[in-house]
């Protein structure tokens, strides 16, 4: 993959809202029940002192090789199906670190003996893509993990196989790997760092920085304002993800109350490679960005846009060319 740098501090798309799994690493003073769950991200349950004794640890194990050796390590955990519990390898669900369209969201499942909240529900959770991990923090989709290096440590902790009876030790080791390995991913070169988009894409552009409204959460070189938002996306069949506030916000469209549905803020993910990381939102309901576009241009929570068929079109044709 090579060194994408931006060559314009513009936005990037569509509300979504977004960034990695949800995980709740940090903030614990003590360690509850886990819920059950299919999430290889599901919170960890780290004591908040027992992490900041990781996270020095990770960083001490940072500093004690060089860089490319330790990216060579991380690249080799990332890739690794020994490591991690059977069929959860890294690279499976994030694969060359962007995302495998063709597994689509990672099934979440409530424990029913736990009450309903932000990492225990039934529903999905897409995979992102990884590219610019290394400064859009916050991470995972709940926006709850501050730095890359906590969101590696809870991943190997729920993730490996070992993860939860290894010395801490190890468990830094492999964190300051894996943190180093990922924060290197950038973006493919494509048509808007090379200056040749086409001119339907650079109408696009335009619509992205004014009518469309995507700059208010996607702008900057990440295309990520590194907030949460709620914006309507609508629950999967069976789902009840009430995401990072209480079940109780409306989404309305134009003046007029159309579902009370329990969604809650999800973090805002950049969106280099975008065509390449469906499907799209937290919990992959929309498969294209056609899709995505119209969800906007018709009923979110800034709907309506507007957009005719033909800006519907160049939009999506500016967010291929990410």
């Amino acid at each position: 993959m090579k060194l994408s740098r931006l060559r314009l501090l513009i936005i990037a798309a569509v509300v979504v809202a977004g960034g990695l799994l949800a995980t709740t690493l940090a903030n614990r003073d003590s360690a509850p029940t886990a819920a059950a769950s299919s999430d290889p991200h599901a919170d960890p349950h780290i004591p908040k002192a027992q992490m900041a004794r990781m996270l020095n640890a990770v960083s001490a194990a940072s500093s004690s090789k060089p860089h490319a050796e330790l990216v060579a390590q991380g690249r080799a955990i990332f890739r690794s199906t020994t490591l991690p519990k059977q069929g959860e390898s890294c690279q499976g669900c994030h694969t060359e670190a962007t995302a495998n369209g063709l597994l689509g969201a990672t099934a979440h499942k409530m424990d029913p003996a736990q009450p309903l909240s932000p990492s225990n529900f039934d529903g999905l959770r897409d995979p992102p893509n990884l590219v610019n991990a290394g400064s859009t923090a916050p991470y995972f989709w709940l926006g709850d993990t501050p730095t890359l290096e906590a969101a590696a440590v809870g991943t190997i902790r729920t993730h490996f196989k070992d993860g939860a009876t290894q010395p801490d030790a190890t468990t830094a080791a492999q964190a300051a790997a894996l943190a180093a390995y990922i924060a290197q991913i950038k973006a493919p070169r494509t048509a808007f760092d090379e200056g040749t988009m086409t001119a339907q894409q650079q109408r696009g552009l335009r619509l992205f920085q004014t009518k469309g409204g995507c700059i208010a959460c996607h702008g900057g070189p990440d295309f990520t304002d590194n907030k949460l938002h709620a914006t309507c996306v609508p629950q999967i069949p069976g789902g009840n993800d009430p995401g990072f506030t209480p079940a109780n916000f409306d989404c309305t469209l134009g003046g007029r109350l159309t579902a009370r549905v329990g969604l809650g803020s999800f973090n805002t993910p950049q969106l280099r490679d975008l065509e390449a990381s469906a499907p799209y939102m937290h919990n992959g309901a929309l498969k294209t960005l056609k899709d995505v576009v119209d969800f906007y241009n018709t009923q979110s929570s800034i709907a309506p846009l507007n957009l005719t068929p033909a800006e519907v079109d160049d939009l999506v044709a500016f967010l291929q060319a990410l």
